[in-house]
């Protein structure tokens, strides 16, 4: 019982790591030695553990999982076999399952403890999703169908299911499939949750369609505003040319609106793409209400990445490219300049953070201002004194 209650714990972990991981399977190891059963749940869990280890899976990850996999399914038709054999004993002696001398008072099917269900298969697709590896896909996709070890009887898939595979199309660079897998978790009469809309946002604007993405943000907005009826077309008056606004059947549940990763995701490539505008609007619907989302050191980062990326260099020789291209870029350091720079990083200084930022978002600080100074070694001398008074 105390292996159980810890294993419970571990399970509830968040975020998945390493050594989350190597923490649970010494725990569940420990139960087996003492002959105690791992449960359904509990194997997910380590699957899930040992494919996301890192924030992206590898083959390795995958394998990782699908080894815990193979276990749970060895372990499994031990018991079966066991089980089968105590019934046949219990059989022959005249007595019951439910009868309190064959250990098991409870009615609980024996066989069925630590067999694979649809989480079990979910957890697998989305670290083979994440891995971006056709054969690793290819390979969870399969394992939804009946297969050498697997139960006879298969799980039939879920909503999740559908949307495991939208990471997987994202890395792959087709959206539309992202906004079809929306399509059959509509079919199975599943209301779609905000995750959803997230996943298939990220897909378009991850694949330079942001404005689809921005339209969809638009649409949910206005619909945590007037959340019964579709009054939410009103706001995009385009929302029928939009692939995830105009899926038959779509319905908003009045409970559903933007959550922080909605912001983040949009801030974020709005911010990659030198909208400036879009992204700094963005950052102030999510820390106003109706959503009051505090700061992120996501976010800044974001924010100082774009900065990086796109103002102006007073040192710069103009480039060989297009005139198109170099108006475009003119236009991006106008917006993306010194003085917004210095108000956006004196809020960030002046923000209460719970931790001190990575030495990436430090990266990005100073590349950002490296660029808007043209390099200024006196001012980036400033910012990184500033930045050790703050954070030590």
């Amino acid at each position: 019982a105390t292996l159980h209650r810890i294993a419970e714990q571990l399970v509830k972990r968040k975020p998945r790591t390493r050594e989350g991981f190597l923490r649970l399977l010494a725990v569940l190891n420990d139960l087996r030695k003492v002959g105690g059963e791992v449960r359904t749940y509990q194997w997910n869990a380590l699957a899930d553990f040992a494919g996301k280890g890192f924030r992206v899976s590898t083959v390795e990850d995958w394998g990782a999982a699908l080894g815990v996999y193979k276990d749970m399914l060895e372990e499994w038709h031990a018991r079966r076999k066991r089980e089968a054999w105590l019934a046949a004993k219990r059989e022959a002696a005249g007595t019951t399952g439910d009868d309190p001398k064959n250990g098991r008072g409870d009615g609980e099917d024996g066989a069925d403890i630590g067999s694979p269900d649809i989480i079990t298969y979910n957890t697998l697709l989305s670290v083979a999703a994440r891995t971006g590896d056709e054969g690793a896909l290819t390979r969870a996709i399969r394992l939804l169908s009946p297969h050498p070890g697997g139960p006879e009887k298969m799980p039939p898939a879920d909503a999740l299911t559908l949307l495991s595979l939208i990471p997987h199309y994202t890395a792959l660079g087709t959206p539309e499939q992202g906004a079809e897998v929306l399509r059959g978790v509509i079919a199975l009469g599943k209301p779609l949750q905000i995750d959803a809309f997230n996943a298939v946002m990220w897909a378009y604007a991850r694949n330079r369609q942001v404005d689809v993405a921005a339209d969809v943000y638009a649409a949910l907005r206005a619909h945590q505003a007037q959340p019964h009826g579709e009054a939410w077309k009103l706001t995009v008056p385009t929302w029928d040319q939009n692939p995830i606004l105009s899926l038959p059947g779509l319905a908003m549940a009045p409970w559903l609106m933007p959550d922080e990763i909605t912001y983040s995701l949009l801030i974020q490539q709005f911010c990659y793409d030198g909208r400036l505008n879009d992204a700094l609007q963005a950052f102030r619907d999510m820390v106003t209400p109706p959503a009051g989302f505090a700061p992120s050191m996501t976010i800044f980062r974001a924010i100082f990445v774009g900065f990086a990326r796109h103002a102006g260099d007073p040192n710069r020789l103009r480039s060989v490219s297009s005139l198109e291209e170099e108006r475009a870029r003119a236009e991006r350091a106008i917006a993306w300049n010194l003085a917004t720079l210095e108000q956006l990083f004196a809020s960030f200084i002046k923000l209460e953070w719970d931790a001190s930022p990575t030495s990436l978002v430090l990266y990005w600080i100073l590349m950002g201002y490296a660029k808007a100074t043209g390099n200024d070694w006196t001012r980036l001398l400033q910012v990184w004194e500033t930045l050790e008074g703050k954070f030590g």
